[in-house]
């Protein structure tokens, strides 16, 4: 991901992927601060630290329903809108 500057301070995002993706995010990751953090109900959960620029979201619907964004709330909000 690119470098953005930005006021807002970083969130830790938790996102369940499917594994089709999830083989893929692992062995190419998005960020830095990526983390696979285990399995739940079938899929990987993967912990972003960042702030949610543009290209992150844009990626992120790019996935479809390969990935839900569990957390934070507020995010997930604007994922689903």
């Amino acid at each position: 991901m690119g470098i953005t500057k930005s006021d807002d301070p970083p969130s830790d995002i938790l996102v369940a992927m499917s594994e089709n993706q999830a083989g893929y995010i692992a062995t190419k990751p998005m960020h830095d601060t990526q983390a696979l953090l285990g399995e739940k109900d079938g899929k990987l959960l993967f912990q972003f630290h960042l702030v949610p620029t543009f290209e992150f979201t844009s990626w992120l619907l790019g996935l479809g329903q390969e990935a839900e964004v569990l957390e934070p709330k507020w995010y997930r909000e604007q994922i689903r809108k």
